[in-house]
């Protein structure tokens, strides 16, 4: 058995704590590190030379037997005995001894003397107490005073007291420790990609019992309402077109039943827009009717690319085939829990979501992502779901971490993992525990100058001393970068804010896709007051990019979208300032302004209808009215600005062709750009405006 360098060092700093140190060591090495390699070694070193017996104590019992096991394939010449309950094994005169702590806690007579105690996992030690672990190692080390006891842990630190080595302890001090950004540069583990879900859900005002966050009142916060859930597996969807195996830990059973119903509703769409795709190249090929059975999938997507077509849902296909997925809770039976564990390693499923059951020994190299859409205060549990994607594997060049419930900006950036320090009541954090890049969104360090996901470097700001107590402000000149980014597509929304009122205004949310996985986001005022900054300001914005009036609705506005009514932005120039959370969009470059609207893209003709579709967070669609061909999926809000065609055979369509017959205010005035607003029209606009809303 070849040992790596750290694992030795880890063996020979064991015999050198007890050499010369009193009290229990504890090796504290990452997730997927080897600490079986470690266990094995300390055993077989404490068996061969010393002539004792060891006890490896493990807390879960569904791995008991999974860990016996390997450790009898890397002591073969040592006879390794596995005592359970649950497994019906009795085998207590072996020289290494694997148990479960639930079954032997008080057979300390049964199993006999013992020289060396390794406990799995240390960190599930309780702090005090008259706990099983103590009852055990008590027993035991009445049969024998000179008892050794060894911890292995990734996390030896407690949600609700912190360390678990103290002076008074089962167990007193670290004796080797080697940090995850070590073994990732060495590339004994996967490199590692933090990055918050856009969709994060805003976990301040959940209550904590214990240290804890309530649970009840999390998978609440989750599962607020079925957009919340939809969106954020939208994103996790197209998030991980890329990833071949990824991994979901979710707040609840009834969470994560949700997440699986609409992940393959999102699949199932895809599926649709795959077929959709191909049928534009039915001419140039043969496309079966079940098109997963058509020939050359790669070669249509090529030649569609080539004509300048859309292809990027084949593209997904032919990376990912078929995305299954499936869900193990608590209540799974073991034997389907295995299965489908199984067929996750084997690449077999892509998605497998789960509820509190894969936190720990779950062993799957191939896991290329972590989604965690749970909260937790615990930086253990934390570590231990990040943990799952630690472990290297061919073909695998990193793992991505989408964190949906603020975890890496509470617990800091994933190689760095730490217990929070206790603080007095009301007391806050003085320091970040992290800073996101504003490119990737990546969470690093705070201290960090140049992103490890995307390469972006932070403006160095120069510090200034002052002199002068008394003074305030803000010293620091505030620093901006400015950013060109190319536009691959655009989404328009209607945007109601959280809490707000039934008759509160709704702007258009705009949201510009840059890239892969860069999105930059602007609200247009529509339906705010007339003569009003705001309404002004997406007056102005309205005309640059469309010849029909500014509608009075955003309802309305996301359907003039829809027909192609807007100039389509092609670049836009971000500026992130320091300090702030979003850039903003300085600078855009538009195409011509249409001057009719978009035709059917199958018959060419321009009436449309409003019909139902069957998804709670998107109720309607917007077909053609003679040939039923899709024209895009709406929200709510514009179901009940429009309502469902009612069937009459006379359809005239959503919009009118009279739109374009006058122009927005004064028939005469034509469509202006924002720049032909003179200083006296803007001072008219401002007059009147509260000072903690003036522009200047």
């Amino acid at each position: 058995m070849e040992l790596r360098w750290y694992q030795s060092e880890a063996v020979e700093a064991v015999w050198n704590h007890l050499r010369t140190k009193p009290g229990n060591p504890v090796i504290e090495l990452p997730t997927g590190a080897g600490k079986s390699v470690v266990i094995a070694e300390l055993a077989t070193q404490a068996v061969n030379k010393w002539c004792g017996r060891v006890l490896v104590l493990q807390h879960v019992k569904e791995l008991i037997g999974q860990n016996a096991a390997k450790l009898q394939q890397l002591c073969p010449t040592i006879k390794v005995g596995l005592y359970s309950a649950g497994l019906r094994k009795r085998e207590a005169d072996a020289p290494i001894v694997v148990a479960g702590i639930q079954t032997v806690h008080t057979k300390s007579a049964e199993l006999g003397r013992f020289d060396l105690v390794v406990i799995d996992e240390a960190h599930l030690v309780p702090e005090s107490g008259d706990g099983m672990y103590r009852r055990l190692i008590g027993d035991l080390q009445e049969i024998n005073s000179d008892l050794v006891i060894v911890g292995l842990t990734a996390t030896p630190y407690r949600t609700d007291s912190g360390p678990i080595c103290t002076p008074d302890g089962l167990l007193n001090h670290i004796c080797y420790k080697v940090s995850v950004k070590t073994l990732i540069a060495q590339g004994f583990l996967s490199k590692m990609i933090g990055r918050r879900a856009r969709m994060e859900v805003d976990t301040t005002g959940i209550k904590l019992r214990g240290g804890e966050f309530i649970e009840s009142e999390a998978a609440d916060v989750f599962m607020e309402t079925n957009e919340i859930v939809a969106q954020a597996c939208q994103e996790l969807f197209w998030e991980t077109r890329d990833r071949r195996s990824v991994l979901v830990f979710c707040q609840s059973v009834e969470h994560a039943g949700m997440v699986f119903t609409s992940l393959i509703h999102h699949r199932d769409m895809h599926m649709n827009e795959c077929g959709r795709e191909l049928q534009k190249a039915a001419i140039a090929f043969e496309v079966k009717s079940n098109w997963q059975d058509t020939d050359n999938i790669d070669v249509i997507a090529d030649w569609l690319e080539e004509q300048g077509m859309k292809n990027s849902a084949l593209r997904r296909y032919l990376d990912c085939k078929d995305e299954f997925m499936e869900v193990v809770v608590g209540s799974t039976e073991m034997k389907e829990r295995d299965g489908a564990i199984e067929r996750f390693k084997r690449g077999q499923i892509k998605y497998l979501i789960n509820v509190n059951v894969l936190t720990t020994g779950f062993d799957a190299p191939n896991t290329d992502c972590v989604a965690i859409m749970r909260a937790t205060m615990s930086p253990g549990l934390f570590y231990q779901m990040v943990g799952r994607g630690f472990r290297t594997c061919a073909d695998k060049v990193n793992c991505l971490v989408l964190d949906y419930g603020q975890n890496i900006r509470r617990h800091g950036p994933i190689d760095e993992i730490q217990p929070r320090k206790a603080r007095a009541k009301g007391e806050q954090d003085t320091e970040p525990a992290s800073k996101e890049c504003p490119e990737c969104r990546a969470i690093v360090n705070p201290a960090t100058r140049s992103c490890p996901g995307c390469e972006y470097i932070w403006p160095e700001v120069a510090r200034t001393i002052s002199h002068d107590a008394t003074a305030d402000g803000d010293p620091l000149s505030k620093t901006a970068t400015d950013e060109v980014k190319q536009v691959t597509s655009v989404e328009y929304r209607v945007h109601r804010k959280a809490n707000a009122m039934d008759d509160a205004p709704k702007t258009l949310r705009v949201t510009y896709k840059c890239g892969l996985a860069d999105y930059v986001s602007e609200w247009v005022c529509i339906e705010h007051p007339e003569g009003g900054f705001a309404h002004q300001k997406a007056l102005k914005w309205w005309r640059k990019r469309c010849m029909a009036p500014m509608p009075k609705t955003a309802a309305e506005a996301v359907v003039y979208a829809l027909h192609g009514l807007l100039a389509e932005p092609t670049e836009i120039t971000t500026r992130t300032k320091k300090g702030e959370k979003f850039p903003e969009i300085v600078k855009q470059v538009l195409g011509p302004v249409p001057d009719e609207m978009k035709g059917c893209e199958k018959c060419g003709q321009s009436v449309t209808i409003l019909v139902r579709n069957d998804e709670r967070y998107v109720p309607g669609k917007l077909v053609c009215g003679l040939c039923s061909h899709q024209l895009g999926f709406v929200q709510q809000e514009v179901v009940n600005h429009y309502g469902y065609y009612d069937g009459s055979l006379e359809a005239t369509g959503i919009i009118s062709e009279e739109v374009f017959d006058v122009y927005d205010g004064v028939e005469s005035d034509p469509p202006r750009n924002s720049d032909d607003t003179s200083k006296s029209d803007l001072l008219a606009a401002i007059e009147g405006m509260p000072a903690d809303q003036c522009p200047f």
